[in-house]
């Protein structure tokens, strides 16, 4: 359900301009604990589409495997460098208070922190599991719609 349901309604509600609906978009991602791909497929994918610089666009004959490294490790390193360049663009201090993944990795963390405390080790190991599962799902079809498409940057 997370990975089917909450990642695909939270990236059309991440696309909306309405404020309520980032944030919906954003919430429906703390689950997946992959908050991040907030800021990066809004600003870095779309952007950067089918060029060497998407993380979410598969080389051909990558090995799905190694994209879902690659995809994940460098989608969420270019979502801390894309926040940190809008904060500086806009004149705006890089501090807890105004990164958005300084918020997203606190939130995720308190989850994990929460579910492990309270529901103890096996749930946060079941739960952990179906973040890791969901998010790989999203970034399978990923590797799917955007399988070896190369563009001019």
């Amino acid at each position: 359900m997370i990975g089917a349901i909450g990642i695909n309604v939270a990236h059309e509600l991440g696309h909306k301009k309405e404020k309520y609906k980032q944030t919906m978009a954003k919430a429906l991602l703390l689950p997946s604990l992959y908050m991040h791909f907030f800021v990066e497929h809004n600003l870095g994918h779309h952007k950067n589409v089918a060029t060497a610089r998407d993380r979410a666009s598969a080389l051909v004959g990558e090995n799905l495997y190694v994209f879902w490294f690659r995809s994940v490790t460098k989608s969420y390193i270019s979502a801390w460098r894309i926040e940190m360049k809008g904060l500086r663009r806009l004149g705006k201090a890089n501090t807890i208070r105004t990164n958005q993944m300084i918020h997203f990795s606190t939130l995720q963390g308190l989850l994990l922190l929460g579910i492990g405390m309270y529901f103890g080790t096996k749930a946060l190991f079941w739960f952990s599991l179906s973040a890791i599962f969901s998010f790989l799902l999203l970034e399978t079809i990923n590797y799917i719609e955007h399988y070896g498409l190369r563009r001019k940057s």
